[in-house]
């Protein structure tokens, strides 16, 4: 999946039969940055189900399931950037676990996905993505 700008690529590898996934950042080919999802066993890994960029092309932002029975009801959402080369977990800014695979990507580069709260309800919870990579105060 090419950027806006047509720079870099995403590129995700499935495992078969499983369908784990690795995914890698690519410009020009050579490989920027990588991540494996994938377990020996093919039920301990991650399976990437939505991708997007963001417009400037500054963010490319995944959501992963469960390939195994552990933490179904768990979806990690990760968030590359590009100037850092490096990747966040959104749950660092949302105050709770994930419950959902969607997410909805704005172009202002707010990302509102849902959460579980404390008494187990879900509710969507709102967030900059640069804020994941703002200096530490």
């Amino acid at each position: 999946m090419a950027s806006p700008d047509r720079a870099l690529h995403a590129v995700a590898i499935y495992k078969a039969p499983s369908g784990e996934s690795h995914i890698e950042i690519r410009r020009k080919g050579t490989v920027l940055w990588a991540k494996s999802y994938v377990s020996p066993d093919g039920q301990h890994g991650f399976i990437l189900e939505q991708a997007q960029w963001t417009v400037d092309s500054q963010f490319f932002v995944f959501s992963l399931s469960s390939s195994g029975g552990h933490q179904s009801w768990r979806f990690p959402v990760l968030v590359y950037s590009r100037q850092h080369n490096a990747l966040a977990p959104l749950e660092k800014l949302t105050g709770g676990p994930i419950t959902s695979f969607d997410f909805d990507l704005a172009p202002t580069g707010d990302i509102t996905v849902s959460v579980q709260t404390k008494d187990d309800k879900s509710k969507g919870v709102t967030v900059k993505l640069a804020s994941l990579f703002a200096p530490k105060q």
